[in-house]
């Protein structure tokens, strides 16, 4: 493995919280140094600044921080999604809520007239059918004949 990848290699376990001290030692020598490849450069900067923090006093505070800082990161991880989560939910139940508004509403047009008062519509479908039954087979005929202009009133045609 070349100087590269094995550099590349230990950014990534120190993204992930897996490095030792000297391991990362060595990262901050590496990149205070002038033999960088081009795809590294944008981690130099992060670590020479690093490099400039300081070093733990000793070992055992450093294995103790490193494991308090990964039970933070993953507290954070876990408290993120949750939060995630119920927003995600929230924004589903608003979204279904407004479609449902949308398309739960009556609507018709009663004598040319735009109603949306589903008492007033339901009011007005029930007079029609009450005149429609009051008028029987005649009112169809005569309905027929209104719409049709038939002469003899038959709608047989």
């Amino acid at each position: 493995m070349n100087k590269k990848e094995d550099i590349q290699q230990l950014a990534d376990r120190f993204f992930a919280g897996e490095t030792t001290l000297a391991e990362e030692q060595r990262l901050y020598r590496f990149f205070r140094g002038d033999d960088i490849p081009t795809e590294l450069l944008p981690l130099r900067e992060m670590f020479v600044s690093l490099s400039l923090i300081g070093i733990a006093p000793d070992k055992q505070t450093t294995r103790k921080t490193t494991t308090q800082s990964r039970l933070k990161v993953s507290f954070r991880r876990k408290l993120f999604g949750v939060a995630a989560a119920v927003a995600v939910i929230l924004a589903m139940s608003t979204t279904l809520i407004h479609i449902d508004r949308e398309q739960n509403y009556c609507k018709a047009y009663v004598n040319d007239r735009l109603v949306t008062d589903k008492a007033a519509i339901m009011s007005s479908v029930a007079a029609t059918m009450s005149d429609i039954g009051e008028a029987g087979q005649t009112g169809a005929d005569r309905q027929l004949h209104d719409l049709f202009g038939s002469d003899d009133g038959n709608a047989d045609h």
